[in-house]
């Protein structure tokens, strides 16, 4: 009976390592990504929250101001409108953010949201 030999394949050290410090580095930096996230979003709605009664009816003037602004540029310049409409949509979310639950609210975020073009958000609003 002839006896197989087995080859045992032992994996270079320097590819190992290689592969061991690569995910290392990808954790850290999905974990530093992560504490960003994390932080952006505190201070976010920290301003958010820190919104008076006042400062919520500028804001909503201003939105709505933005809002009228960018209809009115939609034909004329495209790329003017389209700023326009972030602005509106970003200010309409800040007083949700700061916690307004009002639907006429909404409603005006996602119309804001799909003049830009943003069907998901437009739709999740």
């Amino acid at each position: 009976m002839a006896m197989k030999h087995l080859r045992f394949q032992i994996p270079d050290f320097r590819i190992c390592m290689g592969r061991c410090v690569m995910r290392a580095c990808y954790q850290s930096e999905i974990r530093n990504l992560k504490c960003l996230i994390v932080f952006a979003v505190l201070v976010a709605t920290t301003h958010a929250a820190s919104l008076s009664h006042e400062q919520r009816i500028v804001e909503l003037q201003k939105a709505q101001e933005a809002f009228d602004r960018g209809v009115q540029l939609a034909r004329k310049q495209p790329s003017d409108s389209a700023d326009a409409f972030r602005e509106a949509a970003a200010r309409y979310q800040a007083i949700i953010d700061s916690g307004i639950q009002n639907g006429r609210l909404y409603y005006n975020l996602a119309n804001a949201q799909l003049q830009l073009n943003d069907l998901g958000h437009a739709l999740a609003n």
